[in-house]
């Protein structure tokens, strides 16, 4: 500038120094001054301390960057002319005349000899240098229109595709129904192939006050009187109250306890399904909801509908299937049944059993003397004590009485079901009528059958029955009992017995299934071991290790103590850690188009666009977020967010979110997981968080680290003495001890240790019997390691290699099942069949939904980036041949390319633009740097170095 040009800077002013070129205190402050004043314009109350130091530290990376450009100008001989530096000259005020640049004084202050202009030319053409340098690399990589859209196209354009996956794993190794079984299931449950009828709402909503608002009543009432008026003027044709905002539910179906949008309400759902019954009626409520009385109209109806075959078809088939496995499992148990019946056979018995059920007893009202004589004679016993004792006896209560008629009755009982079960014994042994004699006596006669190990009834348990066919044969004809079974006093005689019976398959099912399935897996351990015989050489047994080791833990972070100082050092010296990019937090509500096609997406643009209305119109957004948006991540908390920073959204809905102000809401964002109404509750500038708000990380992160250092400490010390020959038993002794873990391989987790970060990888390489040279962190324990010796892979044993065996024959089947559904498909696919009708009986084709070519994940498959690419390189209708994915393999018929909004591109140019210049910039910039000498002087400065982003202070030379 014209002002006189600074003298040589003495030591004190030299903050730093770049290759030996001085910077200087006053070069910075010429930078960072008008650059802090417009930060601290711009936040206001936002410009902490803390931003302070960041804004300072960004000034002088951009110094430094200068720096460089002017060391690099030089080298590279970077011609400057007089116009080149006259153009720097033209911005200096003094040189200005009301504001304008004035040629007459630049002419004056260039020819005048007072003036110091060749005094300044030097520095001058240095900046003219490092300016015309700086466009230069501008220049240099700036991208152009077309690589810019190229890159917008890259991160925005979508594809949409229909597939047909068939995965290993979804290989059954069960039964399959054939093509003529899904007719004849379909034909044979038509009630459960129908498509329910459905019916869609247009309701006008009249919020409440809460429910603990006192005003609630008198508001309710209001409310339902302006609904009955609004639904008379519906159905006579008009609306008389327009204020009221719309809403629709979408189609639902008939007869669902929850209405979209309106939740569960009886009235509502008895009245929806009337509609569906009664086509005239078309005005439904008003009806009180928690929140609002709801006046609802009709404007769609579906009539229930038999569901068309190939629609119905993967849920024919999965029926099929299931009834097709359910009877092969069934004929399988009853065939293994049916080879095996004389491993089912066993003893039979039919025996006459009398039974007398004591309840039948009927009891007598025995007066008081009785009582009072008995308790007299035998009252001792009720104290454990003989009659014939001369203890004794307490007065006689009520109680007493109570306890002494019970025993009476029960003894009276037990003469009685004696005495009858004589009589009925006796009977059986003499071949009577016993069930006229039963009768007469208040019992029960019957015939029955026993068999070994199955209960024949409650009375006679499995226990009971084998102890009565154990001498079946030897006793028939003889009389058992009577015998006091619970509540039942018994006696049988075994009429018959046969000792070759055979039961009947359900009597013996639950037997048959378990030896059924051990039958089952001795087949396939057999198969397993076939394929062990022919494969031995697939099945070694891992390398193992054997090891001896001291563990030393690490102390819980709460045990050390730190000071405030400490902290606040520790936030200083990281304190670009704590930087922050801005930030928003906002909601957002989504209408998804995940599943279907065109159809659908333009039902759920016209949803989104409803709700958009309902907003501007006053619907409080996250109670329409709540009641619905498809996101499940959000629509539970009204659809919020968090903080989020740039980036961390796909491009659309990052776009839209930052280009919103607080409280803002947005327009309808379409993105590849549909349609998205947005809402920004609040925004961050970038900056530095304060120390307050991270004193709680600092103090886990660091009091972490301590405990961490000293155990580490700790743990140096034990291996070094422990190296030196130190008696490792002496030494672990205040550790918990010298540990010999069983011998493990590399990928195991070692007894008592887990897995041991590192030690896998470096056991191959330790020597035997002597102490490793690093120790190992594991877990909350730092560990000093001796290897042992080391177990040589070899061939393994059937028993070791048993589970992996059986498996690789699973997995063989499956892919011979693969294998198989693939040739035919490719085969029908040959011959001109369509890939939708091949796809039916798995459920029809499946839909990616809009994928971005960085967004490699596609729905039931996974991450598939390959096959993403494929489909953004097919057209539109395009069929792909077979393509093998990680589970198996994928037909995909490309739908629709969106290469990106085109306005969304001019507003995103700019910002896309300045990012790939910096992608190019910077490295370059960094390289320069590397071959330059930085030492910085100023402590200000040294604290905490971090890559410079060219930013803020510019990069305008």
């Amino acid at each position: 500038t014209p002002n006189a040009p600074p003298a040589a800077p003495g030591a004190a002013d030299v903050i730093a120094r770049l290759a030996g070129r001085p910077i200087t205190r006053d070069q910075y402050d010429r930078l960072a001054g008008p650059y802090l004043v417009q930060l601290r314009t711009q936040m206001g109350a936002a410009f902490t301390s803390d931003v302070m130091r960041t804004a300072k530290q960004n000034a002088f990376d951009e110094v430094v960057r200068r720096e460089v450009l002017a060391i690099e100008a030089e080298r590279q001989g970077v011609v400057v002319t007089e116009a080149d530096t006259d153009s720097l000259l033209r911005q200096d005020q003094m040189l200005q005349t009301n504001g304008k640049f004035d040629p007459a004084k630049l002419q004056e202050f260039k020819m005048n000899p007072q003036s110091n202009y060749f005094q300044l030319l030097p520095r001058l053409r240095e900046f003219a240098a490092v300016a015309k340098l700086d466009r230069q690399l501008h220049e240099r990589f700036t991208p152009s229109r077309a690589e810019v859209r190229a890159e917008f196209e890259k991160r925005s354009a979508q594809v949409r595709f229909s597939f047909l996956p068939l995965q290993l794993r979804d290989m059954s190794l069960e039964p399959e129904s054939t093509a003529p079984e899904w007719e004849a299931y379909y034909k044979a449950h038509p009630g459960d192939f129908v498509k329910r009828a459905r019916i869609r709402l247009r309701y006008y909503r009249l919020p409440l006050p809460g429910a603990t608002d006192s005003t609630r009543a008198p508001a309710e009432s209001l409310a339902f009187e302006r609904g009955r008026r609004m639904a008379d003027s519906l159905r006579a044709g008009t609306l008389a109250d327009s204020s009221a905002g719309t809403l629709d539910t979408g189609l639902f179906d008939v007869g669902a306890p929850v209405v979209p949008g309106l939740g569960r309400s009886p009235e509502l759902a008895a009245a929806v399904a009337q509609a569906d019954t009664v086509p005239s009626l078309h005005v439904l409520g008003p009806f009180k909801l928690p929140d609002a009385v709801i006046v609802a109209t009709v404007v769609e109806r579906q009539a229930k509908q038999p569901q068309p075959f190939l629609e119905a078809l993967g849920n024919v088939k999965r029926r099929a299937d299931a009834d097709k496995r359910k009877a092969a499992a069934e004929a399988d148990r009853r065939a293994w049944y049916e080879a095996n019946r004389e491993h089912y056979k066993t003893v039979r018995a039919t025996l006459t059993r009398v039974r007398l059920s004591l309840a039948t007893f009927k009891e007598r009202d025995i007066p008081a003397p009785e009582l009072d004589r008995w308790y007299q004679a035998h009252g001792r016993t009720l104290y454990g004590m003989p009659d014939s004792s001369k203890s004794w006896l307490p007065p006689v209560t009520d109680s007493l009485r109570r306890i002494v008629r019970a025993r009476m009755l029960a003894s009276e009982r037990d003469r009685w079901a004696t005495s009858t079960m004589e009589k009925l014994a006796a009977g059986l042994g003499t071949s009577r009528e016993v069930a006229a004699l039963a009768r007469a006596n208040g019992a029960v006669a019957e015939t029955l059958s026993v068999v070994r190990g199955v209960a024949a009834d409650s009375v006679f348990t499995p226990a009971v029955v084998d102890s009565i066919l154990t001498g079946a044969m030897a006793g028939k004809g003889l009389v058992r009992g009577p015998r006091r079974l619970g509540m039942y006093s018994v006696a049988w005689r075994v009429d018959a017995a046969d000792t070759a019976y055979v039961p009947a398959f359900e009597a013996v099912r639950a037997r048959v299934e378990m030896e059924f399935t051990t039958d089952k897996e001795k087949k396939d351990e057999a198969e397993g071991r076939a394929r062990y015989e022919q494969h031995r050489s697939e099945y070694v047994t891992p390398v193992k290790y054997t090891i001896d080791y001291v563990a030393v833990p690490i102390p819980p972070a709460d045990s050390v103590r730190l000071s405030d100082a400490e902290l606040k050092a520790e936030y200083q010296k990281n304190i670009a850690s704590y930087r922050q990019e801005e930030q928003v937090h906002a909601r957002h509500l989504l209408i998804s188009t995940r599943e279907g096609g065109a159809d659908v997406d333009a039902k759920a643009k016209a949803r989104a666009d409803s709700l958009l209305a309902a907003i501007r119109h006053g619907a409080d957004f996250a109670d329409l977020a709540k009641r619905f948006s498809q996101d499940p991540g959000s629509a539970a908390t009204g659809g919020d967010l968090g903080w989020f920073g740039h980036g961390r959204m796909v491009p659309e809905f990052d776009r839209a979110a930052f280009a919103l102000k607080p409280g803002e809401v947005s327009a309808v964002v379409k993105t590849q997981f549909g349609y998205h109404i947005l809402k920004l509750e609040e925004r961050k500038a970038a900056g530095t968080r304060p120390f307050d708000e991270v004193r709680n990380d600092i103090r886990a992160a660091l009091a972490a680290s301590r405990a961490d250092s000293s155990a580490r400490k700790v743990a140096e010390m034990l291996r070094r003495r422990l190296a030196l020959a130190a008696d490792p038993k002496a030494v672990a002794a205040r550790y918990g001890g010298l540990r010999s873990p069983p011998s493990f391989a590399a990928n195991e987790a070692v007894n008592g240790l887990g897995f041991v970060q590192g030690l896998a990888a470096d056991l191959p390489k330790l020597p035997a019997g002597r102490w490793a040279p690093a120790i190992y962190r594991s877990g909350q324990s730092f560990v000093a390691v001796r290897p042992g010796h080391v177990i040589p892979s070899r061939p393994a044993d059937f028993e070791e290699a048993r589970v992996q065996a059986i498996q690789d024959v699973m997995t063989a089947r499956r892919q011979a099942l693969l294998d198989q559904k693939v040739a035919a498909i490719r085969s029908a696919l040959a011959a001109g069949a369509k890939l939708d009708s091949l796809a039916a009986p798995y459920g029809g084709l499946k839909d990616s939904g809009p994928v971005s070519p960085g967004f490699g994940f596609v729905p039931t498959l996974g991450p598939e980036p390959r096959l993403v690419q494929r489909a953004f390189a097919a057209k539109p209708g395009e069929l792909s041949d077979t393509l093998k994915v990680a589970q198996g393999v994928v037909w995909y018929r490309v739908e629709s390319h969106n290469p990106g909004d085109p306005k969304a591109f001019e507003a995103a140019q700019a910002q896309l633009t300045q990012e790939l210049l910096l992608q190019r910039y910077m490295p370059w910039l960094e390289e320069r740097k590397r071959t330059l000498k930085l030492e910085i002087l100023a402590p200000e400065f040294r604290a905490a170095r971090r890559p410079p982003a060219v930013a803020g202070a510019s990069t305008g030379g």
